[in-house]
């Protein structure tokens, strides 16, 4: 079991130790590879390693708390503007990596990661 703490209250969740494990995923996930920053108390860096329309994993040292709320900023490939989205930890491992669910992501916003997961070929596992 593993202690969290979200609005004042201590929650027991248990962890799932088994890796890799099968996932059930809402929205397909792509490759992405590009500098990331979350932002909230403090500020954090990483590379966003792959993305969906529901959000991003973020390779980092560093790692926030799980339920924290943040404000990401990335760039897509190929558009040299920055996109600031809301999001919130969902899964933390130690200083590796944050799952990040995107909460405040507008409809404009959402359409452009639509379309980059649209132009990953599904056959293609990595974009390295």
């Amino acid at each position: 079991m593993m202690a969290m703490q979200s609005e004042g209250k201590l929650h027991r969740k248990s962890v799932d130790r088994t890796w890799p494990r099968s996932e059930s995923r809402v929205h397909r996930r792509v490759p992405l590879g590009v500098p990331i920053e979350c932002h909230s108390s403090t500020k954090i860096t990483g590379i966003a390693e792959n993305i969906s329309v529901g959000g991003v994993l973020v390779r980092a040292k560093d790692t926030l708390p799980w339920d924290e709320l943040v404000t990401v900023s990335f760039s897509l490939p190929g558009s040299p503007e920055t996109l600031q989205i809301g999001a919130r930890v969902t899964h933390v491992v130690p200083e590796m990596f944050l799952g990040l669910e995107f909460r405040e992501c507008p409809a404009e916003l959402k359409q452009r990661i639509e379309a980059y997961v649209r132009s990953i070929p599904e056959s293609q596992p990595n974009r390295k």
